[in-house]
């Protein structure tokens, strides 16, 4: 597996004037440094806090609500999109779902390939 050329990346960036994002989740940071070329950076925080995928990570819904991006599953969308996951993957066993720390009001977000354009 490679990256993409950070570098040339941010020339364009540079040029064409818009964002760019970058997910460490497959490339840790420690194996490539992203922050002298990106303008966001996002990681998994359920990797982050285990990386034994035997742990849920998320955020709060007291936020869930003032996210300006649609709320839904993401099934391959290039878009973000969030959603109480608990809510969406245990709807009918809530209680179970908490007994593994797996609370209610965790939210998933689903980074997307978004553009920004200036209108």
């Amino acid at each position: 597996m490679c990256s993409p050329d950070l570098q040339r990346l941010r020339t364009l960036v540079d040029r064409y004037s818009f964002p760019i994002a970058c997910d460490e989740t497959i490339r840790s940071f420690i194996n490539v440094d992203v922050l002298p070329y990106v303008d966001i950076v996002m990681t998994s925080l359920t990797k982050s806090f285990s990386g034994g995928s035997d742990i849920m990570a998320g955020s709060h819904r007291e936020f869930y609500n003032n996210l300006d991006v649609p709320k839904g599953p993401s099934l391959g969308a290039i878009f973000t999109l969030a959603i109480p996951y608990a809510i969406l993957a245990h709807s009918n066993e809530l209680d179970w779902a908490a007994s593994y720390d797996v609370p209610e009001h965790t939210v998933r977000i689903s980074v997307g390939l978004e553009i920004q354009t200036n209108c």
